[in-house]
């Protein structure tokens, strides 16, 4: 994957559905990945993350992910 092209890609999952990073409930999964299609096999296959732990991820890979907070 070229780290340029990828997107963040948010799914709407069924409530109660657990994060394979933090294993928490969400009803909301994200993916990064390089087109839509990419992202919806990601999802069939259960590679998506929680919103946090996207945040983390991204973090890690050397992202900034800014809060609200952070503009004032």
């Amino acid at each position: 994957m070229d780290k340029k092209s990828l997107q963040i890609y948010e799914f709407a999952v069924e409530e109660g559905t657990k994060c394979g990073g933090c294993n928490w409930e969400t009803s909301r999964m994200y993916v990064l990945a390089d087109s839509k299609e990419e992202a919806e096999k990601c999802l069939a296959r259960g590679e998506v993350l929680c919103g946090a732990c996207m945040a983390e991820m991204l973090a890690e890979e050397g992202y900034r992910v800014y809060h609200p907070s952070d503009q004032e």
